[in-house]
Protein backbone atom coordinates (compact mmCIF):
# COMPACT_ATOMS: atom_id res chain seq x y z
CA UNK A 1 0.00 0.00 0.00
CA UNK A 2 1.59 3.40 -1.03
CA UNK A 3 1.30 5.87 1.55
CA UNK A 4 0.56 9.63 1.14
CA UNK A 5 2.01 11.07 3.72
CA UNK A 6 5.64 9.26 5.82
CA UNK A 7 6.89 11.00 8.95
CA UNK A 8 10.05 10.15 10.16
CA UNK A 9 11.34 10.28 13.79
CA UNK A 10 14.73 8.96 15.55
CA UNK A 11 13.15 6.62 18.16
CA UNK A 12 10.26 5.94 19.54
CA UNK A 13 9.12 7.28 23.03
CA UNK A 14 12.51 10.19 22.75
CA UNK A 15 12.44 13.87 23.48
CA UNK A 16 9.87 16.42 22.28
CA UNK A 17 10.97 16.68 18.56
CA UNK A 18 10.32 12.99 18.14
CA UNK A 19 6.32 13.50 20.10
CA UNK A 20 5.61 16.38 17.94
CA UNK A 21 6.07 14.17 14.48
CA UNK A 22 4.00 11.36 16.20
CA UNK A 23 1.29 13.79 17.01
CA UNK A 24 1.58 15.24 13.54
CA UNK A 25 1.85 11.34 11.99
CA UNK A 26 -1.73 10.61 13.98
CA UNK A 27 -3.61 13.75 12.89
CA UNK A 28 -2.87 13.41 9.50
CA UNK A 29 -4.29 9.64 9.85
CA UNK A 30 -7.09 10.92 11.98
CA UNK A 31 -8.29 12.97 8.70
CA UNK A 32 -8.73 9.85 6.72
CA UNK A 33 -4.97 10.24 5.05
CA UNK A 34 -3.03 7.26 4.21
CA UNK A 35 -0.11 7.87 6.87
CA UNK A 36 2.92 6.29 7.99
CA UNK A 37 5.37 6.79 11.62
CA UNK A 38 8.98 5.31 10.83
CA UNK A 39 11.35 5.15 14.01
CA UNK A 40 15.15 4.68 12.42
CA UNK A 41 16.69 3.43 15.94
CA UNK A 42 14.98 1.01 18.59
CA UNK A 43 15.64 -2.27 19.94
CA UNK A 44 13.31 -4.41 17.67
CA UNK A 45 12.25 -4.55 14.43
CA UNK A 46 8.24 -3.83 14.36
CA UNK A 47 5.18 -2.96 12.76
CA UNK A 48 2.20 -1.97 14.68
CA UNK A 49 -0.82 0.39 14.17
CA UNK A 50 -1.66 3.34 16.27
CA UNK A 51 -5.44 3.62 15.53
CA UNK A 52 -5.56 3.82 11.55
CA UNK A 53 -1.56 4.77 11.69
CA UNK A 54 1.09 2.53 9.89
CA UNK A 55 3.96 2.60 12.52
CA UNK A 56 7.24 0.91 11.53
CA UNK A 57 10.61 0.48 13.91
CA UNK A 58 13.24 0.08 11.64
CA UNK A 59 15.29 -1.92 14.44
CA UNK A 60 18.71 -0.13 14.15
CA UNK A 61 21.14 1.03 16.98
CA UNK A 62 21.84 3.74 15.15
CA UNK A 63 20.36 6.12 12.84
CA UNK A 64 23.05 5.89 10.44
CA UNK A 65 22.10 2.12 10.06
CA UNK A 66 19.03 2.56 8.97
CA UNK A 67 19.44 3.79 5.57
CA UNK A 68 19.21 0.66 3.57
CA UNK A 69 16.70 -0.35 5.17
CA UNK A 70 14.65 3.29 4.95
CA UNK A 71 15.72 3.37 1.43
CA UNK A 72 13.76 -0.10 0.43
CA UNK A 73 10.50 1.60 2.31
CA UNK A 74 11.33 4.88 -0.24
CA UNK A 75 11.35 2.51 -3.26
CA UNK A 76 8.19 1.49 -2.41
CA UNK A 77 6.89 4.66 -1.40
CA UNK A 78 8.44 6.78 -4.06
CA UNK A 79 5.51 9.08 -4.69
CA UNK A 80 4.55 10.04 -0.64
CA UNK A 81 5.28 12.93 0.95
CA UNK A 82 7.94 13.10 3.57
CA UNK A 83 8.46 15.04 7.11
CA UNK A 84 11.29 14.59 8.87
CA UNK A 85 12.67 16.27 11.98
CA UNK A 86 16.25 17.53 12.97
CA UNK A 87 19.63 17.00 11.20
CA UNK A 88 20.29 13.33 12.37
CA UNK A 89 16.40 12.13 10.13
CA UNK A 90 17.01 14.57 7.39
CA UNK A 91 20.27 13.21 6.19
CA UNK A 92 19.29 10.05 7.16
CA UNK A 93 16.45 10.46 4.41
CA UNK A 94 18.55 12.14 2.10
CA UNK A 95 21.70 9.47 2.04
CA UNK A 96 19.06 6.91 1.26
CA UNK A 97 17.30 8.83 -1.11
CA UNK A 98 20.48 8.86 -3.33
CA UNK A 99 21.76 5.85 -2.55
CA UNK A 100 18.57 4.55 -3.76
CA UNK A 101 18.17 6.83 -7.13
CA UNK A 102 14.75 7.70 -5.69
CA UNK A 103 13.86 11.36 -5.88
CA UNK A 104 11.11 12.21 -3.65
CA UNK A 105 9.68 14.80 -1.79
CA UNK A 106 10.26 15.59 1.62
CA UNK A 107 10.40 18.56 4.03
CA UNK A 108 12.22 19.56 6.92
CA UNK A 109 11.41 20.35 10.00
CA UNK A 110 14.30 21.86 12.09
CA UNK A 111 13.84 22.00 15.72
CA UNK A 112 16.50 24.75 16.69
CA UNK A 113 18.34 26.92 15.17
CA UNK A 114 21.22 25.99 13.13
CA UNK A 115 24.46 26.62 14.58
CA UNK A 116 22.65 25.01 17.76
CA UNK A 117 21.61 22.34 16.06
CA UNK A 118 25.20 21.39 13.89
CA UNK A 119 27.05 22.12 17.17
CA UNK A 120 29.73 19.87 18.18
CA UNK A 121 29.18 17.70 14.86
CA UNK A 122 31.74 17.19 12.26
CA UNK A 123 32.70 18.26 9.10
CA UNK A 124 30.97 15.44 7.12
CA UNK A 125 27.62 15.72 9.45
CA UNK A 126 27.84 19.86 8.66
CA UNK A 127 28.08 18.94 5.11
CA UNK A 128 25.28 16.36 4.76
CA UNK A 129 23.00 18.10 6.43
CA UNK A 130 23.18 20.97 4.56
CA UNK A 131 22.66 19.19 1.30
CA UNK A 132 19.67 17.91 3.13
CA UNK A 133 18.54 21.19 3.09
CA UNK A 134 19.44 22.43 0.11
CA UNK A 135 17.80 19.05 -1.82
CA UNK A 136 14.34 19.36 0.40
CA UNK A 137 11.00 20.24 -0.96
CA UNK A 138 10.98 22.76 1.84
CA UNK A 139 11.75 23.95 5.33
CA UNK A 140 8.70 23.67 8.32
CA UNK A 141 9.60 26.03 11.32
CA UNK A 142 8.82 26.37 14.92
CA UNK A 143 8.97 30.16 14.75
CA UNK A 144 10.45 33.20 13.48
CA UNK A 145 14.19 33.26 15.02
CA UNK A 146 14.43 29.76 13.96
CA UNK A 147 13.68 30.52 10.59
CA UNK A 148 16.02 33.52 10.10
CA UNK A 149 18.80 31.39 11.15
CA UNK A 150 18.27 29.01 7.56
CA UNK A 151 18.03 32.24 5.90
CA UNK A 152 20.85 30.94 3.76
CA UNK A 153 19.23 27.78 2.85
CA UNK A 154 15.69 29.52 2.11
CA UNK A 155 16.43 32.76 -0.18
CA UNK A 156 17.84 31.64 -3.43
CA UNK A 157 16.46 30.03 -5.33
CA UNK A 158 13.75 30.92 -2.46
CA UNK A 159 12.51 27.47 -0.81
CA UNK A 160 9.18 27.20 0.25
CA UNK A 161 9.20 27.55 3.68
CA UNK A 162 6.43 28.65 6.75
CA UNK A 163 5.90 28.47 10.27
CA UNK A 164 3.88 25.67 11.81
CA UNK A 165 3.60 25.75 15.58
CA UNK A 166 3.52 22.29 17.80
CA UNK A 167 0.20 20.73 18.43
CA UNK A 168 -0.29 19.53 21.88
CA UNK A 169 -1.42 15.97 23.15
CA UNK A 170 -5.57 16.15 22.64
CA UNK A 171 -6.23 12.77 23.92
CA UNK A 172 -3.93 12.16 26.69
CA UNK A 173 -4.84 15.55 28.47
CA UNK A 174 -8.58 14.54 27.88
CA UNK A 175 -8.04 11.11 29.44
CA UNK A 176 -5.86 11.90 32.47
CA UNK A 177 -8.82 15.01 32.94
CA UNK A 178 -11.88 12.90 33.20
CA UNK A 179 -9.67 10.12 34.97
CA UNK A 180 -8.28 11.94 37.74
CA UNK A 181 -11.53 15.13 37.38
CA UNK A 182 -8.60 17.12 37.47
CA UNK A 183 -9.86 21.52 38.10
CA UNK A 184 -7.30 23.42 36.25
CA UNK A 185 -8.72 26.40 38.12
CA UNK A 186 -7.16 25.13 41.22
CA UNK A 187 -3.50 25.66 41.47
CA UNK A 188 -1.29 24.44 44.16
CA UNK A 189 2.29 26.90 45.17
CA UNK A 190 4.22 24.10 43.31
CA UNK A 191 6.94 24.76 40.79
CA UNK A 192 7.51 22.25 38.08
CA UNK A 193 10.85 21.27 35.91
CA UNK A 194 9.95 18.89 32.99
CA UNK A 195 12.85 17.58 31.03
CA UNK A 196 15.93 15.67 30.48
CA UNK A 197 18.56 16.53 33.50
CA UNK A 198 21.58 17.69 30.95
CA UNK A 199 23.37 21.07 30.33
CA UNK A 200 21.10 22.51 27.66
CA UNK A 201 18.01 22.04 30.16
CA UNK A 202 19.97 23.75 32.77
CA UNK A 203 18.27 21.86 35.95
CA UNK A 204 20.96 23.58 38.49
CA UNK A 205 19.16 26.83 37.04
CA UNK A 206 16.10 25.73 38.03
CA UNK A 207 16.54 24.73 41.63
CA UNK A 208 18.44 28.24 41.94
CA UNK A 209 15.82 30.07 41.12
CA UNK A 210 13.32 28.23 43.04
CA UNK A 211 15.26 28.57 46.19
CA UNK A 212 14.63 32.41 45.97
CA UNK A 213 11.20 31.49 45.56
CA UNK A 214 11.18 29.46 48.76
CA UNK A 215 12.64 32.31 50.47
CA UNK A 216 9.93 34.84 49.84
CA UNK A 217 7.26 32.12 50.38
CA UNK A 218 8.06 28.89 52.54
CA UNK A 219 4.70 27.28 51.23
CA UNK A 220 6.28 26.47 47.41
CA UNK A 221 7.59 23.16 46.68
CA UNK A 222 9.40 21.95 43.64
CA UNK A 223 8.96 18.99 41.51
CA UNK A 224 11.41 17.82 38.55
CA UNK A 225 10.27 15.27 36.47
CA UNK A 226 12.99 13.28 34.42
CA UNK A 227 16.14 11.37 33.62
CA UNK A 228 20.20 12.51 32.35
CA UNK A 229 23.33 12.82 32.81
CA UNK A 230 23.27 15.00 35.62
CA UNK A 231 20.93 14.05 37.88
CA UNK A 232 23.37 12.51 40.38
CA UNK A 233 24.88 16.01 40.72
CA UNK A 234 21.32 17.46 41.60
CA UNK A 235 20.56 15.32 43.81
CA UNK A 236 24.34 15.65 45.79
CA UNK A 237 23.49 19.52 45.18
CA UNK A 238 20.23 18.70 47.25
CA UNK A 239 21.31 16.97 49.96
CA UNK A 240 23.51 20.38 51.12
CA UNK A 241 20.17 21.84 51.54
CA UNK A 242 18.88 23.19 54.96
CA UNK A 243 16.16 20.20 55.81
CA UNK A 244 13.31 22.53 54.93
CA UNK A 245 14.21 23.60 51.63
CA UNK A 246 15.68 20.21 50.78
CA UNK A 247 11.88 18.56 51.75
CA UNK A 248 10.39 20.94 49.24
CA UNK A 249 12.32 19.39 46.39
CA UNK A 250 10.88 16.06 45.08
CA UNK A 251 12.78 14.69 41.67
CA UNK A 252 10.73 11.60 39.89
CA UNK A 253 11.10 9.80 36.40
CA UNK A 254 9.19 10.13 33.62
CA UNK A 255 6.77 7.43 34.57
CA UNK A 256 5.18 9.79 36.42
CA UNK A 257 1.65 10.87 34.88
CA UNK A 258 2.94 13.82 33.29
CA UNK A 259 -0.42 16.19 32.66
CA UNK A 260 -1.77 15.23 36.68
CA UNK A 261 1.49 17.52 37.16
CA UNK A 262 0.87 20.13 34.64
CA UNK A 263 -2.89 20.51 35.79
CA UNK A 264 -1.76 20.75 39.56
CA UNK A 265 1.49 22.81 39.52
CA UNK A 266 0.87 26.63 39.58
CA UNK A 267 4.24 27.44 37.64
CA UNK A 268 6.24 25.52 35.14
CA UNK A 269 9.97 26.90 35.07
CA UNK A 270 11.86 25.95 32.11
CA UNK A 271 15.38 27.24 32.52
CA UNK A 272 17.04 25.77 29.30
CA UNK A 273 20.03 27.42 28.02
CA UNK A 274 18.38 27.32 24.54
CA UNK A 275 15.01 25.56 23.07
CA UNK A 276 12.65 25.11 20.33
CA UNK A 277 9.26 25.26 20.98
CA UNK A 278 8.63 23.94 24.01
CA UNK A 279 5.16 21.60 23.84
CA UNK A 280 5.06 21.11 27.54
CA UNK A 281 4.90 25.36 27.90
CA UNK A 282 2.21 24.98 25.35
CA UNK A 283 0.77 22.48 27.33
CA UNK A 284 0.90 24.20 30.31
CA UNK A 285 -0.32 27.64 28.97
CA UNK A 286 -3.29 25.69 27.40
CA UNK A 287 -4.26 24.90 30.95
CA UNK A 288 -4.16 28.70 31.80
CA UNK A 289 -0.88 27.91 34.19
CA UNK A 290 2.24 30.24 34.50
CA UNK A 291 5.46 29.82 32.49
CA UNK A 292 8.67 31.31 33.50
CA UNK A 293 11.52 31.09 30.76
CA UNK A 294 14.41 33.65 30.09
CA UNK A 295 14.60 36.46 27.68
CA UNK A 296 17.09 34.23 25.75
CA UNK A 297 14.56 31.94 24.28
CA UNK A 298 12.71 32.91 20.92
CA UNK A 299 8.78 32.53 21.17
CA UNK A 300 6.25 33.17 18.56
CA UNK A 301 3.73 36.39 19.12
CA UNK A 302 0.99 34.61 19.85
CA UNK A 303 3.20 33.04 22.63
CA UNK A 304 4.81 35.89 24.05
CA UNK A 305 1.59 38.01 24.29
CA UNK A 306 0.14 35.40 26.65
CA UNK A 307 -0.50 37.24 29.81
CA UNK A 308 0.65 33.28 32.27
CA UNK A 309 3.68 33.51 30.28
CA UNK A 310 6.72 35.50 32.43
CA UNK A 311 9.89 36.41 30.47
CA UNK A 312 12.84 37.12 33.29
CA UNK A 313 16.63 38.65 32.06
CA UNK A 314 19.26 36.38 32.40
CA UNK A 315 21.40 39.22 33.70
CA UNK A 316 19.14 39.28 36.39
CA UNK A 317 20.24 37.49 39.61
CA UNK A 318 18.15 34.49 40.85
CA UNK A 319 16.47 36.86 43.35
CA UNK A 320 15.23 38.94 41.44
CA UNK A 321 14.07 36.65 38.89
CA UNK A 322 12.10 35.05 41.66
CA UNK A 323 10.54 38.55 42.87
CA UNK A 324 9.33 39.23 39.52
CA UNK A 325 7.94 36.17 38.95
CA UNK A 326 5.99 36.92 42.77
CA UNK A 327 4.96 40.02 41.95
CA UNK A 328 3.98 39.57 38.83
CA UNK A 329 1.56 36.30 39.85
CA UNK A 330 0.02 38.44 42.77
CA UNK A 331 -1.38 41.29 39.80
CA UNK A 332 -2.37 38.50 37.53
CA UNK A 333 -6.23 38.59 37.35
CA UNK A 334 -8.71 35.75 38.30
CA UNK A 335 -8.87 33.40 34.80
CA UNK A 336 -12.60 32.02 33.12
CA UNK A 337 -12.65 28.04 33.28
CA UNK A 338 -11.44 25.78 30.56
CA UNK A 339 -14.28 24.69 28.17
CA UNK A 340 -11.97 21.79 27.33
CA UNK A 341 -14.13 20.30 24.42
CA UNK A 342 -13.26 23.36 22.32
CA UNK A 343 -9.84 24.80 23.61
CA UNK A 344 -7.92 21.30 23.77
CA UNK A 345 -9.25 20.39 20.26
CA UNK A 346 -8.15 23.93 18.87
CA UNK A 347 -4.82 23.91 20.32
CA UNK A 348 -4.48 20.34 18.76
CA UNK A 349 -6.33 20.50 15.42
CA UNK A 350 -5.61 23.93 14.33
CA UNK A 351 -1.06 23.18 13.49
CA UNK A 352 -2.27 19.77 11.84
CA UNK A 353 -4.89 21.29 9.56
CA UNK A 354 -2.74 23.96 9.01
CA UNK A 355 0.29 21.90 8.25
CA UNK A 356 -1.64 19.15 5.84
CA UNK A 357 -2.48 22.51 4.16
CA UNK A 358 0.63 24.21 3.70
CA UNK A 359 2.00 20.60 2.19
CA UNK A 360 -0.88 20.50 -0.20
CA UNK A 361 -0.16 23.79 -1.31
CA UNK A 362 3.83 23.09 -2.20
CA UNK A 363 3.40 19.51 -3.21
Amino acid sequence: MINDYIFLASQEGGGGAENVIKTFAIGFSEKGLSTLLIHLRSNLQIRKQIGSLNVISLGKKKARNSIFALGKIISKNKESKYVCSGPEVSIVLYLSSIIFFRKIKFFIRPVLEFDKEVKDSGFLFNFFYKKALLNSSGLIFQSEKIKKSFSNFIKNPKKPNFICSNPIKFELIKKVQQEKNLKPSIKKKKVLFLGRFEPQKNPMKCIEIFKEIHNFDKSYSLRMMGDGSLISTIKEEISKFDPELRNSIKIFSHNVEIFSELFSAELLLISSEYEGLSNAMLEKLFLKGNVLISNKIDLPDNVSSNSNIFVYDTEWNNSKIAKYYLDSVNNLKPQKPLDFDKQIQDFHRNPINFLHSKLNDYF
